[in-house]
């Protein structure tokens, strides 16, 4: 009876380590098992549906903030997400533009590939991740040939027939248009004198005509982006 006992005891140590065995199979293999270090890496930007498997790059490194630009090589679940690796106030504005980046399986593990896609020649100015922010200016329109003035500009000028205080515009072609009179003056040119007096004109830092010139097209004073290059009188 006791080498029956003894028996049953062993088969039963046998058939336990066997169950044992055969319970932990499939552990340790395939797609979804989770590196040392954790986290899928995916952040609020990726997009697309789940991609079937979950397992888990290295995601121990600083770059693999949920929150970072640029992910490569971090653990994945998503199928796709938007990258960059401009400064966050670039993004999407002045000619920058978000790349894309593909969750694919490498080895045992998914993880996130290289960024592709993205524009990173941005002009200078601070744009927000909504294309907001500020902008630098549009250069100006170019000038046109042999012009005396900038189009749209005003001086001050001497009318033709009653010599007294005018304003003149550039047209279009880069000429002045006809000097009109008016009631209008320079800070500290307000006196009771009508006539256009050139002297207090220039004296208020004012652009203002060379009646007097030789050619009275020309500008004198303070003619900065209203009288062409080479058109204004020292």
């Amino acid at each position: 009876m006791k080498n029956s006992h003894a028996t049953s005891v062993a088969v039963s140590f046998v058939a336990i380590a066997i169950f044992a065995a055969c319970g932990s199979s499939g552990a340790g293999t395939g797609f979804n098992d989770p590196a040392p270090g954790g986290g899928n890496g995916s952040s609020g930007a990726s997009s697309g549906s789940s991609s079937g498997f979950t397992g888990s790059g290295d995601a121990s490194a600083a770059h693999c903030d949920p929150g970072s630009g640029d992910l490569a090589g971090c653990g994945c679940a998503a199928t796709t997400r938007a990258c960059w690796t401009v400064p966050a106030d670039k993004r999407n504005g002045n000619g920058c533009h978000d790349g894309t980046q593909a969750c694919t399986k490498q080895g045992e593990f998914a993880v996130w590939g290289a960024c592709t896609g993205e524009a990173t020649a941005c002009s200078t100015g601070t744009v927000g991740a909504d294309g907001g922010g500020t902008r630098p200016p549009p250069p100006p329109p170019p000038l046109p040939p042999n012009c005396v003035c900038v189009p749209s500009a005003v001086r001050w000028c001497d009318t033709p027939a009653a010599c007294n205080w005018g304003k003149q515009t550039c047209m279009p072609d880069g000429t002045w248009g006809a000097c009109n009179e008016t009631n209008d003056r320079p800070p500290s040119c307000a006196s009771g004198d009508p006539s256009y007096n050139e002297t207090c004109c220039l004296q208020a830092n004012q652009c203002c005509q060379d009646f007097e010139g030789p050619d009275p097209d020309k500008s004198k004073g303070s003619c900065d982006a209203i009288a062409c290059p080479g058109d204004v009188v020292k």
